[in-house]
């Protein structure tokens, strides 16, 4: 008798999203990676208990319309790539149709949608399964419910960890991710409190301090530096301002938040002699480059991803960081020179 058999969808599903849903961070990650691919202006993130009771993402794109729903939580099913070529110039947050559907298949899973704004399509599932549909008033964009993650999956349920620790995870990706798209608003809210919210007017110091604060934004230093197929721009602290973790690098690349050790040593390197060990900077970094230069098709939550000619790049990041600090303690040396005036005789 036959020892290997083929897998049904729904187990299929469930293994997905042991890969791609770790928490409910990770729900709320892709579900706004997604609002951002459908060219969302506004997202609101709602949570209820840091997201392990609910989940609702909420964004004003351009919305689905009744088979494009459907269609979005059968796995493999997207609108991002249409063959393999087009895995080598990713150019959306999104590209591989597993995350919906490995959301449903953990959760009581609800999507609400429309593409004009007048009529639209609600779609209910739990546990992965279709249980209802229906024809509804909906305004223009997409509103994703998630209640009740991990209900099938107790294992998984029980080793998450407290609510103010999920939390956290929730706040330093929505961060991010408003920080990498300041010309989209986004609202967080937590049992009602909103703990963060920016205005999406496209200016990337504003949106820094509407994350962490006027004081800090006055300590930060502009960079911009190309070279090659590379371009990098930001904002890093001065010497005045540290940490006592690496939490507040934010690396972005082609609008994605990403994690990159090399590239992180780079920023630090650039802080080398600066400042004292154990601390560090707040950088916010954005990286430009060709999307044939970049291998985003690493890591199933998309967060790692390789370059082509890495060391240029490297070399770029610690170059530009070091000149914006070089001038600014130019600045500050040439200002403690200068002698107060005298009071007139």
């Amino acid at each position: 008798m036959a020892k290997i058999i083929k897998l049904d969808q729904h187990v299929a599903n469930l293994i997905a999203a042991g890969e791609v849903i770790e928490r409910p961070a990770s729900v709320v990650k892709e579900l706004v990676e997604n609002a951002i691919d459908a060219e969302a202006k506004n997202i609101a993130i709602t949570l209820v208990d840091s997201g392990i009771t609910e989940i609702v993402v909420a964004d004003d794109g351009v919305g689905m319309d009744p088979v494009d729903a459907r269609m979005c939580v059968e796995p493999h099913a997207t609108s991002k790539i249409r063959d393999k070529q087009d895995l080598f110039r990713i150019t959306t947050l999104g590209f591989r149709g597993e995350a919906l559907p490995s959301i449903a298949a953990v959760s009581h899973f609800r999507l609400k949608t429309s593409t004009h704004g007048n009529k639209g399509i609600l779609y209910s599932l739990r546990g992965g399964t279709f249980v209802s549909e229906a024809v509804i008033a909906c305004p223009r964009g997409t509103e994703i419910s998630v209640r009740n993650i991990f209900f099938n999956t107790p294992a998984r349920l029980q080793n998450l960890q407290t609510p103010a620790q999920e939390l956290s995870y929730i706040t330093d990706y929505v961060s991010k991710i408003a920080l990498a798209r300041p010309d989209i608003a986004f609202k967080l809210t937590n049992n009602d409190k909103v703990l963060l919210q920016t205005y999406g007017n496209g200016n990337l110091l504003e949106a820094i301090t509407q994350i962490y604060g006027l004081d800090i934004a006055k300590h930060m230093l502009s960079f911009y530096e190309s070279v090659g197929y590379f371009q990098v721009s930001g904002y890093v602290s001065d010497l005045n301002v540290s940490r006592a973790n690496k939490s507040q690098i934010t690396i972005i690349v082609n609008e994605r938040v990403i994690k990159n050790n090399a590239i992180t040593n780079a920023i630090l390197a650039a802080y080398k002699d600066r400042l004292v060990i154990g601390r560090y900077p707040l950088v916010v970094l954005a990286i430009s480059a060709d999307p044939a230069l970049v291998d985003v098709n690493v890591h199933p939550a998309k967060l790692e991803v390789r370059f082509a000619n890495e060391n240029e790049l490297l070399n770029l990041v610690t170059h530009a960081i070091s000149f914006a600090l070089h001038n600014s303690e130019m600045i500050v040396e040439a200002e403690e020179r200068t002698p107060f005036p005298l009071p007139p005789q």
